[in-house]
């Protein structure tokens, strides 16, 4: 169930240039956190009114909760200033998370969209014992890469590419895809990538599951900003059934 919680920062470091990994101990959102929910973080100034929506990335037994996001703009460069013992206000879990079966898993990643599939891997493994998961994480290149050693000591096996070259294979996340064994797909990253893989997913009649990002506004289904496909990102998804996507445009 969401609620606003008051969640003190235990740190905010940065793993990659310009990208962050928050912590925060908010015990009520991390127990009703589900894979591939998002919280909404508060910035609370008089210019940032609506909270930036950031997907969880995973939760630890302790109540501590996982947010690793890009300081791309000006609300999450200032959550980059953010320091240690500072308590903010976050709204979550918030939206409708990954449907997970015991079925051998293909996750699928692209640049941000890996970390809230971090949480997923290790959901799978703690809660489907036995279940193979398989990760294909793609980035532009090896300044970006994040997360590699915690989905591998996860997965049975983790396969990287980036654009360049510079770190694992050269190409995409979805050109590995060719002799993965899964009884289901999980994929979050640019929307083109998910595309790509929902076709090769539909060619080999493998269910698949994506997690769509959309520009949000309220965050709880309220304002109508983010629909796709005749739902609404913030509450209906952001997970959905890669079937029901509308892939055009």
């Amino acid at each position: 169930m969401k609620s606003i919680a008051c969640a003190e920062i235990h740190s905010n470091d940065e793993i990659q240039p310009d990208i962050y990994d928050l912590r925060l101990h908010a015990p009520g959102i991390s127990a009703g956190y589900v894979p591939g929910c998002f919280a909404g973080l508060y910035i609370d100034d008089y210019k940032h009114i609506l909270p930036r929506p950031i997907s969880i990335c995973d939760t630890e037994d302790s109540g501590m909760i996982r947010l690793v996001y890009a300081a791309a703009g000006e609300g999450t460069r200032i959550i980059s200033r953010w320091g240690r013992g500072k308590c903010v206000r976050i709204l979550g879990p918030l939206g409708v998370g990954f449907t997970i079966g015991r079925e051998a898993a293909l996750i699928i990643g692209g640049g941000l969209g890996a970390p809230p599939l971090l949480g997923l891997a290790r959901y799978i493994k703690n809660n489907r014992p036995g279940t193979r998961i398989d990760a294909l994480l793609g980035f532009r290149s090896a300044a970006q890469v994040i997360l590699y050693n915690e989905f591998a000591g996860i997965c049975d096996s983790v396969h990287v590419s980036t654009d360049d070259g510079g770190f694992g294979s050269k190409g995409l996340a979805t050109d590995m895809m060719g002799g993965m064994d899964a009884g289901m797909i999980y994929s979050c990253g640019p929307f083109n990538m998910m595309k790509a893989a929902a076709a090769i997913a539909q060619k080999g009649n493998i269910p698949m599951q994506v997690s769509l990002e959309e520009r949000m506004a309220c965050g709880i289904g309220t304002c109508l900003c983010c629909v796709h496909s005749g739902k609404r990102v913030c509450a209906d998804g952001p997970v959905y059934n890669a079937r029901q996507v509308e892939w055009h445009g």
